[in-house]
């Protein structure tokens, strides 16, 4: 509930705040009403008391605020009444808005008569342009960054260039794509006759034959059903995925990982003399030593090693594991470290500093004024909370009220 509640025109099951002055039996304003009470009634049942009461608007203004549930605005009528024992009881009565209560037909756009559309309901569009530039029979469209839905049809002259991404499925494409710059994101369905040009990368299956470079594949290859003729240059990417056999050699290298090697795959002859190094250096245990000395501490204390915890399991230091001294310094801390000026909301619990402050303003810093006990910060002028007592003369309760 807030401020933010209040809106010209109540909305049906959505909450709202209403404002609203009350008045003595001579028109006056009524500051610091006493005995409020805010009821509702829904489509004409019975009042019930609101889950919020009426509050004044700060200071002594005599004009209050109701906050009503959106459980409470769940009607066709809505009728709110405010008592007082202080004050003349106001009421409201409010129709809340829903959909189809305010029905429009528009008849002119800018002062033209709407044209009458091919499907009731459906208005005829006429697009004259498209992110500011003119959209004609011939010539070229710059389409803005948006999503066309898949019943969306292009139908009419050629598509020589797509720059960007095309992502989801295009169903099948009739005649020739000039060039794709960029990635196709999902699969293409059919039989594409031929690619003219490289292929950056191919995610998913190729059904038919491939002519031409591909530059990598990523995923699996089900199969290929013939030969492969020959491949001409180096496959520059990656294959992911399983080859079940080669047949016949790998003529040149083979860069970046290799999965797995078979047993006696590698010979002594295969090892280069910078790996024979490589293994005794990584070998040497008195490197490893000197690794490990120079992470621990060059000399105990007292039979221990000095060292810094990073960080500590829960619950690791007990009562018994608190040095006396600990405790005074933990005890010296919260008794002589200045405590934050702070007060709790009517109604909340509060903290310890809270608390303190403001049994301390009640004692020091306070005013009375008929029934309302005004009681101010550190500062004296701002108001820190108020309460009302039941008696101007002979009080015997009192009640926080802000």
């Amino acid at each position: 509930m807030a401020s933010t509640d209040a809106r010209p025109i109540p909305v049906k099951n959505t909450a709202m705040r209403i404002t609203f002055p009350l008045r003595d039996v001579n028109g006056d304003l009524v500051t610091g009403a006493t005995g409020l009470d805010s009821e509702v009634s829904k489509d004409g049942g019975t009042f019930t008391d609101c889950t919020n009461e009426a509050t004044e608007i700060a200071t002594a203004s005599g004009i209050y605020y109701l906050d009503l549930t959106n459980t409470e605005m769940n009607a066709d009528t809505v009728a709110v009444i405010v008592k007082s024992s202080s004050a003349k009881t106001f009421a409201i009565v409010m129709y809340p808005q829903e959909a189809g209560d305010i029905q429009v037909n528009v008849t002119y756009w800018n002062g033209t008569a709407v044209a009458t559309p091919a499907t009731a309901g459906i208005p005829d569009v006429n697009v004259k342009n498209i992110d500011n530039d003119a959209a004609s029979a011939s010539g070229t469209v710059t389409f803005p960054n948006a999503t066309l839905a898949s019943t969306t049809n292009i139908t009419a002259g050629t598509i020589t260039t797509v720059s960007g991404n095309v992502d989801g499925t295009v169903g099948s494409v009739v005649g020739a794509v000039g060039s794709v710059t960029g990635n196709v994101g999902g699969n293409v369905v059919g039989s594409v006759a031929s690619v003219v040009g490289a292929v950056g990368s191919v995610t998913g299956n190729v059904g038919g034959n491939v002519s031409g470079s591909v530059g990598s594949v990523v995923g699996a290859v089900g199969s290929v059903t013939g030969a492969v003729g020959s491949v001409t240059g180096n496959v520059g990417g990656n294959v992911v995925g399983t080859v079940a056999s080669v047949v016949g050699n790998v003529g040149g290298n083979v860069t970046g990982s290799v999965g797995s090697v078979a047993l006696d795959g590698i010979t002594s002859s295969s090892l280069a003399a910078s790996a024979i190094t490589e293994i005794q250096s990584g070998l040497a245990l008195a490197t490893a030593t000197t690794d490990i000395q120079n992470r621990l501490p060059a000399a105990l204390v007292g039979g221990r090693m000095d060292a810094s915890v990073g960080a500590m399991a829960a619950n690791t230091i007990t009562s018994s594991a608190l040095d006396a001294s600990a405790v005074t310094e933990i005890t010296t801390g919260l008794l002589t470290t200045t405590m934050t000026e702070s007060y709790s909301v009517v109604g909340a619990e509060p903290t310890l500093a809270q608390a303190m402050y403001l049994v301390l303003q009640r004692l020091y810093n306070f005013s009375i004024f008929g029934t309302t006990i005004t009681v101010t910060k550190l500062d004296g002028t701002t108001t820190a909370a108020q309460i009302t007592i039941n008696s101007a003369t002979s009080p015997n309760t009192s009640e926080r009220t802000s």
